[in-house]
This record gives structure tokens, C-alpha cells and sequence, in this order.
């Protein structure tokens, strides 16, 4: 397995956590033509403006988990992976690799829209969690 460079690594506020590291994102994205010459950028949010991701988090909204687009400069791609707040790791974790064989189809198929990404409502996360924790964990 080829790790996938990582550009940047932003320090995480206490209480916030990535959904899944380098390891496991190159484990999943290997052999992929279109992702040679990619680096991989870990941010503590979705949002260029804090109060907006503030906002969302917030407000349980939909945050950006992954999100793979053309490089700004160069060749390859750039692999944006996203923090969240770490009461939702578990479920985000489960949503990234789920979401995976969808990735890795629409890069490798090439066409639609030159920016994959994975996302996560985490009202429903919460709501799902909550079911879990009453009926002892299978969410009926």
C-alpha cells in the first residue's frame, strides 16, 4: 500500500476528532489512476468563515466529511478530510467507509463533477444514536 502524502494537519480544538486518518483513507482509495500526485489535507472545519461551521455544528446541520477535488495548482487531486465534534466519530467513521465504493466509482469512472465529497446530517446521527442507546443498540 502507497500512503497518500499529507499536505497538512490542522491541531484540533479538545473535543473534535478526525473521521478516519491517512492509513485508512489510502487503504481505501488505493489503485485509483486518478489520485496519483494527490495530497491529503486534514482541517478542524468545512467552512472558510469559523462562525459558520460554528453555526452548523451548532445546530446539528450537515457537516462535510471527505471531500476530493482537482488540485488548485499542479496535478492530482487534493483529499480534504474534515473534524467533527467526537460524540459523532463512530457514526461518521461508519458514513466515510460506506460511502467509499461510491468514491472510488465516480474517480475512477472519470466523468460528472470533478469534486466527490461525503457528508453527514448529524441531527439524524444524534436521533439514530439515541434509538440505538433505548432499544440496546440494534435502533429498533
Amino acid at each position: 500500500m502507497s500512503l497518500i502524502p499529507t499536505a497538512a494537519k490542522d491541531k484540533l480544538p479538545k473535543g473534535f476528532t478526525y473521521p478516519l486518518g491517512a492509513e485508512a483513507i489510502s487503504t481505501a482509495l488505493e489503485g485509483i489512476p486518478a489520485l496519483e500526485d494527490s495530497r491529503m489535507w486534514f482541517s478542524w472545519r468545512d467552512e472558510y468563515w469559523a462562525s459558520a461551521w460554528r453555526q452548523k455544528i451548532a445546530s446539528l446541520g450537515e457537516v462535510t466529511l471527505l471531500k476530493i477535488e482537482q488540485a488548485h495548482f499542479g496535478d492530482g487531486r487534493e483529499i480534504h478530510v474534515y473534524a467533527l465534534p467526537s460524540q459523532y466519530s463512530e457514526a461518521a467513521r461508519a458514513r466515510v467507509l460506506s460511502e467509499f465504493p461510491r468514491v472510488r466509482q465516480a474517480l475512477i469512472s472519470g466523468g460528472g463533477s470533478p469534486r466527490v465529497s461525503v457528508t453527514m446530517n448529524l441531527a439524524e446521527s444524534a436521533q439514530n444514536t439515541r434509538l440505538k442507546d433505548r432499544s440496546g443498540g440494534d435502533g429498533f
